[in-house]
């Protein structure tokens, strides 16, 4: 039910907590207590008739309700609460409100405002409970409406794992197909035919199977009793339709042209699912990446440290950058509860120009020593349990780990030449799977002119530029490309880059692992920094 005027007077507690106009236009309301819209719209179009010229005063009283505000430039913070409420304590909740919206937002205007009102009403929420201040500092109800589920990060990371899994199947299976197809042609042009003739069959010779003379195919005529010794050696052996006669002997073969088929309908599969396209002789199927191999992954103790941090970055054409946020998590997962009072020791050069935040449950004056140990509760055991988190969000384009440029320009009878360049700018980092997704206006193949490392065609209308590896080594690269099209080059963009590193903007490590008896325990880290969105618009 929504409360009347009477019963409103009566109450005690912060009602509303608004931002509005200076005309009284509502841009988000919390309420508190059950208050209908239409009887808040109400309260907070008549609040600007109520100013007076007197600017000592933030405060203003009706026969019914108080409010407090706040003037944000052109907006106002405002909280709607009962007479009877205390004043000092609205204040105070007042100016708590007011250093929160700037981590929320970068301007006060309407628009900024309105598109971060979601993160807004839940901060207000962790401010304001049932009417009433919680005991909260502004970087605790930050910490508090950023905090991340656990089953559900490692539901993500599970999915994630079965995709990466699938996808190397998939390019396993399109590598074993293509190593068939190769070894069918070197056997003579294909597996129904070469040098010599098909298999005989039915013929009057001694034998059912027999070579036929050359050049011929699938025939019925007369050959030898038996097939020579390199026929036993062929991987491939075509299958005589004809019944042999009695008393013949048959030659019985691993494998068939059933192989064959079945290869043929994985491929046409794979084509037709976008795995893999028609115009696709970039690279020898079968020969090893450019690069050094990843290095398999170390076997995981019963302390294991898991370093994660997530880039998103969007730039523009010319490289200006618009806006860039790392995020990154320390994950300590134990499995042996002897285990739980462990303290890891970091490496001293870790960037100091981040903010960290330690979980509650961690000694912040150990992690000030470069120390992660708990305080009195031990670690959780047979979960993984975040004791660090930092974010990193620079202004300035020298932070850009890697710059892409696209040039297009007019070609000839109707075509656009694309030239396509990247530059590796950090060079603390080494850059690992790097594609770069380029959208291809008319739905027509590229023809790719020149590349440094490889490059594939999606039948999707994709076309990926792909670096093994990007370092000090190759530090840039370029490809050209042209494309039978010759409208708007902004059917170009935006392009997508995507690439995983063994090392972090944070740069931290794990150098050492004790117990409470400072024995070294065994452990193992997993460090990875990967790209959750790179744009180029």
């Amino acid at each position: 039910k929504n409360y009347s005027s009477s019963v409103l007077s009566t109450l005690m507690v912060v009602l509303a907590a608004a931002i509005c106009t200076k005309t009284g236009k509502a841009l988000l309301s919390r309420q508190f207590v059950e208050i209908s819209r239409v009887r808040i719209e109400g309260l907070l179009a008549s609040f600007p008739k109520l100013i007076g010229s007197d600017t000592q005063h933030t405060y203003i009283e009706t026969e019914n309700v108080r409010y407090v505000y706040h003037p944000l430039e052109t907006l106002y913070l405002l909280l709607i609460t009962s007479k009877g409420s205390n004043i000092l304590e609205d204040l105070d909740t007042l100016h708590l409100i007011v250093k929160i919206i700037p981590e929320y937002c970068k301007s006060f205007e309407e628009e900024e405002i309105i598109n971060n009102s979601f993160e807004l009403i839940f901060a207000f929420d962790e401010v304001i409970s049932l009417g009433y201040k919680e005991k909260a500092s502004v970087q605790q109800i930050k910490t508090y409406t950023e905090m991340d589920s656990h089953d559900e990060r490692i539901a993500e990371m599970q999915a994630k794992e079965k995709e990466r899994d699938v996808r190397h199947i998939s390019h396993q299976k399109q590598l074993q197909i293509e190593k068939d197809k190769d070894h069918m042609k070197s056997m003579g042009g294909g597996p129904m035919g070469g040098k010599y003739g098909g298999m005989g069959g039915g013929g009057s010779g001694s034998g059912s199977m027999g070579r036929g003379p050359p050049g011929g195919g699938m025939g019925g005529g007369q050959g030898p009793s038996s097939m020579s010794s390199a026929s036993h050696s062929e991987p491939y052996v075509i299958k005589s339709s004809a019944q042999p006669e009695r008393g013949t002997q048959t030659v019985k073969s691993s494998m068939s042209l059933g192989k064959a088929v079945k290869v043929n309908e994985l491929m046409k599969q794979l084509e037709a699912e976008g795995e893999i396209s028609q115009d696709e002789p970039r690279r020898a199927y079968g020969a090893q990446p450019s690069g050094p191999s990843a290095p398999a992954p170390s076997k995981i103790q019963s302390i294991h440290v898991k370093i994660d941090e997530k880039l998103l970055l969007i730039t523009e054409r010319d490289g200006v950058l618009k806006m860039m946020d790392v995020k990154g998590e320390f994950v300590v997962q134990i499995s042996d509860p002897n285990y739980t009072k462990i303290k890891l020791r970091l490496n001293k050069d870790y960037n100091t120009n981040i903010q960290y935040r330690t979980h509650p449950n961690i000694d912040k004056k150990l992690f000030s020593n470069c120390i992660i140990g708990a305080n009195d509760r031990p670690f959780p055991t047979n979960t993984p349990h975040v004791v660090l988190r930092w974010r990193y969000q620079p202004k300035d384009d020298s932070a850009v780990p890697l710059t892409v440029f696209c040039w297009p320009s007019t070609g000839s009878q109707g075509t656009t030449v694309v030239s396509m360049e990247y530059e590796l700018l950090n060079q603390d980092l080494e850059l690992r799977d790097v594609t770069v997704v380029i959208p291809i206006p008319g739905g027509h193949a590229p023809v790719v002119n020149s590349n440094d490392g490889e490059y594939k065609y999606d039948v999707k209308g994709y076309l990926n530029w792909i670096l093994p590896i990007v370092n000090n080594d190759g530090r840039t690269g370029k490809m050209e490309f042209t494309i039978p099209y010759s409208g708007d080059t902004n059917a170009l963009f935006p392009i997508n880059v995507s690439f995983s590193s063994p090392s972090t903007f944070a740069n931290i490590r794990v150098e050492d692992c004790v117990d409470q008896s400072n024995v070294t325990c065994p452990y193992s880290t997993d460090i990875r920094l990967s790209t959750e969105k790179f744009l180029i618009e």
